[in-house]
């Protein structure tokens, strides 16, 4: 959609600027004569057992919602269609029906809208409180440019889903300074910002699924290309991690550009205290053939209440029948803090190709003292990495002698070595030119891990 300047012949002048280049040979235009409506502090109450949205605005410009409150409803609550510049403040928007049918239970529906912009408010539901989607078809155009603000999503915990959802014809989506009872991205250029998000759970008297028992507090699908943003936000989780890991990504298709996946000091807390089997999951549909590239970039990642994490990422088919095989460009992990009781695998990957892949991994410096008790050339000993580096790392050594030892000319003489490096272990000694290492006098090696590609 675009708004009209002025028409000065058989030029069209637009305010703004589109997000693509079209070709009018192969374009439609239409020219619409919108409706303008505002509600404020309205009350809207929807027939628990029908469909029928309660408001049904289509062909809207300047559409102010300001206070509205509604509740009930079957389908959805409240519904734009193809509207243009939609103010929604505050208000509460409630869909309580008792009926559980899979594929409604919508609280506001945005269907092929434009400039929507959400400030305030609590939303609930009985499967996602605010709906981001629409139909294709004349006018139906992409989902664009829409905040959500400082508002509440919730889901009335009686369907495995999240609260704030989108679908995959969205572009330009964000939320910012939202609590969310799970979040769903989709489509191209999508965020959310200092927010928080709590993970899917299973209530008592629902069974069990994959999704709950991992938890999940984001889930993507639908990805269209671009960037997806997480950034300064705190995930409130029960799960596992298991299947979906607490950050999910689905690969369903060929994107159209790119994919990069941006995540920024992040926090996620667990309130089970449950072992993790991994925190970001980047998974592909069996039989999915991509030829875009996929960027993970982790800036910041903290775990606070879980005992141990088996792996960061995890990234590729979960079937040894996936024919293809995924690529990734560049892939970054830093600034983590998480618990390396037992160590942890920072990047795993199954059908997810890694051979030309540019890795950024943490750094870790450390010491092995070490020294010789009998009379010998060298003398080893091996270290247990924290991490478990996706390919063999680069290490730096130092030696120096430990501690006030009087000085003599043997120290000079030993030197430090690497005999081995693996990506989880390395093997380190000193060495000398000289008939024997000094003995019984002790050694620093000081020592540097790092993977630094770009």
């Amino acid at each position: 959609m675009a708004l009209v300047s002025n028409v000065i012949g058989n030029n069209i002048y637009l305010y703004g600027r589109l997000y693509d280049e079209y070709d009018t040979n192969n374009v439609q235009l239409f020219k619409i004569d919108p409706i303008s409506t505002k509600i404020s502090n309205g009350k809207i109450i929807a027939d628990l057992n029908s469909g029928d949205s309660g408001l049904f605005i289509e062909y809207g410009t300047n559409i102010k919602l300001f206070g509205l409150n509604s509740w009930g409803g079957e389908g959805q609550n409240v519904k734009l269609s193809k509207c243009y510049n939609v103010n929604i403040f505050a208000g509460v928007n409630l869909l309580n029906t008792p009926n559980v049918v899979v594929a409604t239970q919508y609280g506001i529906v945005i269907s092929n809208c434009q400039k929507v912009l959400f400030t305030g408010g609590l939303f609930g539901a009985t499967r996602h409180s605010i709906a981001i989607g629409g139909n294709s078809g004349l006018c139906n155009i992409v989902n664009r440019d829409i905040k959500i603000s400082h508002a509440t999503l919730l889901r009335n915990g009686r369907y495995d889903a999240y609260a704030g959802d989108m679908h995959g014809n969205v572009e330009d989506v964000h939320y910012d300074n939202c609590v969310l009872d799970a979040v769903g991205f989709s489509g191209k250029n999508v965020s959310v910002k200092n927010s928080t998000i709590y993970g899917v759970r299973t209530p008592h008297e629902i069974a069990e699924t994959p999704a709950t028992k991992s938890g999940y507090a984001t889930y993507c699908n639908s990805m269209l290309g671009g960037y997806y943003l997480l950034d300064n936000c705190d995930l409130i989780v029960e799960g596992d991690g298991s299947s979906h890991g607490f950050i999910y990504f689905h690969i369903s298709h060929n994107p159209k550009e790119d994919v990069n996946i941006i995540i920024n000091d992040v926090r996620i807390h667990s309130r089970t205290s449950k072992p993790v089997e991994t925190l970001i999951r980047l998974a592909i549909t069996v039989g999915v053939e991509t030829t875009k590239k996929f960027n993970i970039f982790v800036d910041g990642l903290k775990t606070f209440g879980i005992p141990s994490v088996n792996s960061i990422i995890w990234a590729g088919s979960t079937t040894s029948s996936h024919e293809f095989v995924t690529e990734c460009d560049r892939i970054q992990i830093d600034n983590i803090s998480v618990p390396t009781q037992n160590p942890v695998t920072l990047f795993r990957s199954f059908r997810f190709s890694t051979e030309n892949t540019k890795f950024k991994l943490p750094s870790l410096d450390g010491r092995l003292k070490i020294s010789a008790e009998t009379a010998a050339q060298r003398k080893e000993a091996s270290v247990i990495l924290p991490f478990i580096y996706p390919k063999v790392p680069n290490v730096l050594l130092s030696c120096s002698p430990v501690g006030n030892q009087t000085w003599d000319e043997t120290f000079g003489n030993v030197d430090p070595y690497v005999h081995r490096k693996a990506a989880s272990s390395l093997r380190l000694g000193i060495k000398t030119n000289d008939l024997s290492l000094p003995l019984n006098k002790l050694f620093d090696i000081d020592y540097t891990v790092s993977m630094s590609d770009f």
